[in-house]
């Protein structure tokens, strides 16, 4: 898992907010259906800004999942753009985090990242 600095930002008619932190691939270049690593970020976050970029695809659906201990997932958050999105999510706080790709028409390749909002540290 490697860290970099970065930003998302998220525009959505007249509010606009960015995730300022450390930015996290969850997902680079996958074309595979399934989960990918479980990452362990050390403290619980509750407040979610993550970037879908599809390309290729006609149809997929794609989850951001988190778990407090790292073996039983829960969904934070499910997408189906077949182009690159941008979401924010709140009031889901995890520890773990990772991307699935459940499903997809036609062949292509899949990026997820993700930027956490840490709200405490465990």
């Amino acid at each position: 898992m490697a860290w970099t600095s970065g930003t998302i930002t998220l525009v959505s008619g007249d509010i606009s907010r960015t995730y300022l932190g450390k930015e996290l691939t969850l997902l680079s270049a996958v074309s595979a259906i399934g989960a990918g690593s479980s990452n362990n970020l050390n403290w619980e976050a509750e407040k979610w800004g993550w970037e879908i970029t599809p390309a290729g695809f006609s149809a997929l659906n794609v989850t951001l999942e988190g778990s407090r201990d790292g073996s039983t997932w829960a969904v934070i958050d499910t997408s189906t753009s077949i182009v690159q999105a941008v979401r924010h999510i709140e009031n889901k706080a995890y520890k773990y985090v990772r991307a699935n790709l459940n499903s997809k028409t036609g062949t292509g390749t899949l990026t997820v990242k993700v930027v956490a909002k840490m709200t405490h540290q465990i």
